[in-house]
């Protein structure tokens, strides 16, 4: 992940830094200090658009490393993505103030999570907080060729963990078992 990008929400204007944002997307107020006579100028808001524009990230590899397999002949490659999505149920405008409404809203950012999950190319995507599994992320990731796993958490929680992997590549030999205690 690039320094100064959150991945908290893949459609919000908080992605872009303010120190990265083009200086015409700001509104300044200008101060004269009484003491010192300085002026100075502070942003007061940053005009964004309400358009949801996911930011794709790049793979870090780790090729290179200790690791044996790409030298064996049995070894297997494979891409593992862990994520979070930031559960629905967890997003409030107070929470995000840099992020405008219609890019909170579930319609749009379910459209550029999905975008963002199909562009990742994984074969394994790990997802935490997922709160839509059976009405969104279960029949979507399946056009896309993906299998899953959920477990939701316990207790008044409406969110869980989702293991979603590449059904023509692999199989679960075993469900999961037990509880996810948060």
């Amino acid at each position: 992940m690039k320094r100064g990008v959150s991945s908290l929400n893949p459609c919000a204007a908080s992605y872009i830094p303010l120190s990265k944002r083009n200086a015409n997307d700001r509104t300044f107020e200008t101060a004269k200090d009484s003491r010192s006579g300085n002026e100075s100028s502070r942003i007061v808001s940053n005009k964004m658009s309400t358009t949801p524009s996911p930011i794709y990230r790049e793979f870090i590899s780790v090729e290179g490393s200790d690791i044996n397999s790409r030298s064996r002949s049995d070894g297997i490659r494979f891409r593992l993505v862990s994520y979070n999505i930031l559960a629905q149920v967890y997003v409030k405008s107070s929470l995000f103030p840099h992020s405008p409404s219609p890019c909170l809203r579930w319609k749009a950012r379910s459209q550029a999570i999905l975008s963002v999950l199909k562009n990742f190319g994984a074969d394994f995507l790990c997802l935490q907080e997922v709160d839509e599994y059976d009405s969104f992320y279960k029949g979507n990731m399946e056009s896309l060729g993906y299998s899953s796993i959920y477990v939701q958490r316990n207790g008044q929680k409406r969110d869980g963990c989702g293991i979603f992997y590449k059904q023509k590549r692999f199989r679960i030999e075993k469900g999961p078992r037990g509880s996810w205690r948060s």
